[in-house]
Formats: C-alpha cells, sequence, structure tokens
C-alpha cells in the first residue's frame, strides 16, 4: 500500500510533466447561406500570401513592448498561417464579388484580377495591442496594377478568442475593401485606394 505522501509526489509528478492544452484556429469565416448569385466581370487569382518570417509558423507568436518575441504553443493555427489567410480572403472575395477563384487550372471565360497580399507587421497576442500592417496590389495582366497599404491597429483583448474575433475585424474590413476595388474596376482606369 502507498502512502499518501508518495501518492501526492506522484500526482505532482504527473500533472508537473502534463503539457497545456492545444487550442487550433482558423481565420476561414463560418459557413453562411449562399449569396444570391451575381454575374462577374472578373475572376480572381489570389497569389501566394506574404507572412514577416517571424510569423510564419504554426504557434500564434507575440511580440512584446520591450522587442522580445513569445512562442504562445497553447495556440496554434489549423494550417500555415499563409495558407489560412488565403483562404479566408478567397472566400470572403468570392461571397462579396460573385466572381469565381481563377485557380490556373480550369477555364477562365472572363479576365482575371491577380490580388497579391503582403504581411508587413502580424502582430497579435492577448493583452497586447494588435497590430496588422499590410500593402496589397490588384491588377489584370497587361494592365497597369493598383498597389494600396493598410494599417489596423486595437487596443488589448484577454483571450485568445477575442484576439481571433480582432484578427477577423481586420480581414473583414480588408476584405471589403478589395471587394468594392474589384466590383468598381475598369481595364482603363484604376480606382483610387479605398
Amino acid at each position: 500500500m502507498k502512502s499518501p505522501v508518495a501518492v501526492t509526489l506522484m500526482g505532482l509528478l504527473l500533472a508537473a510533466c502534463a503539457s497545456a492544452p492545444v487550442h487550433y484556429y482558423s481565420l476561414l469565416p463560418a459557413p453562411s447561406a449562399p449569396a444570391a448569385p451575381r454575374s462577374a466581370r472578373y475572376a480572381i487569382e489570389i497569389l501566394p500570401v506574404a507572412v514577416p518570417a517571424e510569423a510564419d509558423r504554426p504557434e500564434w507568436v507575440a511580440r512584446r513592448a520591450d522587442g522580445s518575441i513569445e512562442i504562445l504553443s497553447g495556440a496554434q493555427w489549423a494550417a500555415p498561417l499563409d495558407e489560412e489567410i488565403r483562404a479566408a480572403f478567397a472566400a470572403e472575395l468570392t461571397g462579396a464579388t460573385g466572381a469565381p477563384l481563377a485557380d490556373g487550372l480550369d477555364a477562365v471565360h472572363q479576365p482575371v484580377l491577380r490580388l497579391k497580399l503582403s504581411l508587413r507587421r502580424f502582430d497579435i497576442a492577448p493583452h497586447q495591442p494588435i497590430q496588422i500592417e499590410t500593402d496589397w496590389s490588384l491588377g489584370a495582366p497587361g494592365h497597369a496594377r493598383l498597389q494600396c497599404a493598410e494599417r489596423f491597429s486595437a487596443r488589448p483583448v484577454a483571450t485568445d478568442a477575442q484576439t481571433l474575433a480582432t484578427i477577423r475585424q481586420w480581414q473583414d474590413a480588408l476584405a471589403q475593401q478589395i471587394a468594392q476595388t474589384v466590383l468598381s474596376w475598369r481595364n482603363d482606369v484604376l480606382p483610387p485606394c479605398p
């Protein structure tokens, strides 16, 4: 028979060895009712998304006020961050514009607008200000490209879920800006940056 002290020590050792649970997050919007079909003048091709090297990992990365970087191993992306962002913008833009995606494999019967997203800064973490800086460009082959920059900042929030909701606010706002640009695009005239 084991003594109560031995049982307590074994319990403490097992608790110390147990790792914190990992939570996986996605930027894909929740499924919604299909939008009314529209006749789109363009198809959209979303090029690979550039993300900062320090954020290009499964775990969430936090930049602290002193300049240090902390890896938040308990919060991870469901897919690589660049693919999460690309898939999320594909879903939002096709829903907002009615434009099909041009994946390069299927025959596309409309002109193609190519979207390039580059994140210069992606500072996200609970209890820290959220700052996201994005360069994006849009254009049709053989025509001038529109190049824009967008800066998003938000006050600190307390939880991973609130952080994700804030990132989705950035995503929704930027997707709407880009969708409005797609809908107003003319080959011979570049619309202004929103």
